[in-house]
């Protein structure tokens, strides 16, 4: 019996260090998920102009994206 109390006891102290920083982790990457979409656009978007500059090929341009 004073086992379990203990154990309740201690409830909310492992919640403040493990419990309350995956509710932010979650949410931050909830929130963020749309801009590291739009950022990975973006570096496509550049990885494209880069090899078209440089002279690759659409072909040899979908193999470095998709790899």
């Amino acid at each position: 019996m004073d086992h379990s109390w203990s154990q309740v006891k201690s409830f909310p102290t492992k919640f403040a260090n493990y419990g309350f920083p995956m509710v932010v982790a979650g949410y931050l990457l909830i929130r963020l998920e749309p801009v590291i979409k739009d950022f990975q656009k973006s570096i496509n978007s550049l990885t494209i102009v880069v090899a078209r500059q440089n002279g690759l090929e659409i072909e040899e341009i979908g193999r470095i994206i998709n790899s």
